[in-house]
């Protein structure tokens, strides 16, 4: 059982891609080679690095390790959590997305069929080998959970996209944030929506461009496909300032 979570991994990711091209470190990466994902959660296999995920939309958070990577079989294993009740919730998923800090960079990953398992003789949980993992540099600046309660919404009417309503699941003051939406609406990576309305239900809505940098397909905790887009929310930085610290006093006060 994980004792523990807290400490940073202190070595650097590996800055190759599967083409032996070198990356560098403020350049999102995603990573699709089964054998290179393999080999990075192998990596916090041996570092015994720390891995968290939030359930229950956001008011739960699970922190695991991973124990064994088997690439050949195509599934991963990780530590029980320290919190029955996030274990639970857990197994009930159909995914989740893990996330760690580890060496000023970012790794994140989605895990598909969570079932219990034994390794070691302890009780552990396995996932399939993920398909994608996304590295990038660590945030210079704090990017935060927007929780269904408090919804952010974000108004997309684009030439060559059409009109749809995204939420806005984090957004950070350096303008890094992540939208969800229907997977009926398709948005390439470097596709710019141009002006788009985001509102707080009781501030003036604010106007910013939105650059997506990736698009994963994942689900909502009731099974509900949606699409999941990294983005920067281009224009407007003063107001976007002003509504993630407004966020940060809510999120504090609940």
């Amino acid at each position: 059982m994980l004792a523990t979570i807290g400490e940073h991994i202190s070595k650097p990711m590996p800055e190759k891609d599967t083409s032996g091209k070198r990356q560098t470190a403020s350049r999102q990466l995603l990573i699709r080679s089964q054998i290179e994902i393999a080999a990075v959660l192998g990596a916090l296999a041996n570092d015994k690095a720390p891995l968290a995920a939030y359930l229950e939309h956001g008011e739960l958070l699970f922190l695991t390790r991973v124990l064994h990577v088997d690439a050949e079989a195509g599934h991963i294993v990780v530590d029980y959590g320290p919190s029955k009740r996030a274990n639970s919730a857990l197994l009930s998923s159909r995914t989740i997305r893990l996330h760690c800090e580890r060496g000023g960079l970012h790794l994140e990953f989605l895990a598909f069929r969570p079932t219990e398992t034994i390794f070691n003789d302890g009780a552990a949980v396995q996932f399939d080998l993920p398909e994608v993992m996304i590295q990038y540099e660590r945030r210079l600046h704090r990017r935060v959970r927007i929780p269904p309660h408090l919804p952010l919404r974000c108004f997309v009417d684009c030439p060559g996209v059409g009109s749809f309503e995204a939420r806005v699941a984090d957004i950070g003051r350096g303008g890094v944030g992540t939208i969800l939406h229907d997977p009926a609406n398709r948005l390439e990576p470097g596709r710019v929506l141009t002006d788009c309305r985001i509102l707080h239900p009781s501030r003036p809505p604010v106007r910013a461009d939105v650059q997506i940098s990736y698009s994963i397909n994942t689900q909502l905790p009731d099974g509900t496909p949606v699409v999941r887009s990294g983005c920067r929310f281009i224009g407007a930085p003063d107001e976007l300032a002003e509504l993630t610290r407004v966020f940060v006093v809510e999120l504090d006060e609940d």
